[in-house]
């Protein structure tokens, strides 16, 4: 076998490992009821911050946990702890979009995107005249 052959052999040895563990570690979108449904299982929820609820973060205790409650796109309401510090602007999120595992009742997420609120909506009502207040 030549010297090239073998570096191919390799390289798509490779490519083909990594695109199996991208595969694998890749979540499923869900509900709440879904990801309850499968614990134990990683799913993405999208939802919204519930205002009903209080956010709790206390870094003196652990630094690591944020817990607050999130309504799904269905409606459906559950408890929250995000593995991670309080992002700044949470409560002022429009959107979020959680990835983790449902354990005992409670959604514990290992990562979390939000889709703040664009200032150029507001600006742009400044502009045509209108407010929202």
């Amino acid at each position: 076998m030549k010297r090239s052959d073998l570096i191919i052999l390799i390289t798509v040895s490779v490519l083909i490992g990594l695109g199996i563990y991208n595969y694998s570690s890749m979540s499923s979108w869900a509900n709440f009821n879904e990801a309850f449904d499968n614990s134990g299982e990683t799913y993405s929820v999208s939802g919204l911050l519930s205002q009903d609820h209080p956010v709790v973060y206390n870094p003196e205790v652990d630094p690591g946990l944020t817990s607050f409650h999130m309504e799904d796109k269905n409606g459906e309401v559950k408890e929250v702890y995000l593995q991670l510090a309080k992002p700044q602007g949470f409560e002022q999120s429009e959107s979020i979009v959680l990835t983790g595992k449902a354990i005992d009742g409670v959604f514990h997420a290992t990562d979390m995107q939000m889709k703040c609120p664009s200032k150029y909506n507001s600006e742009q009502r400044l502009v045509l005249g209108t407010s929202e207040s």
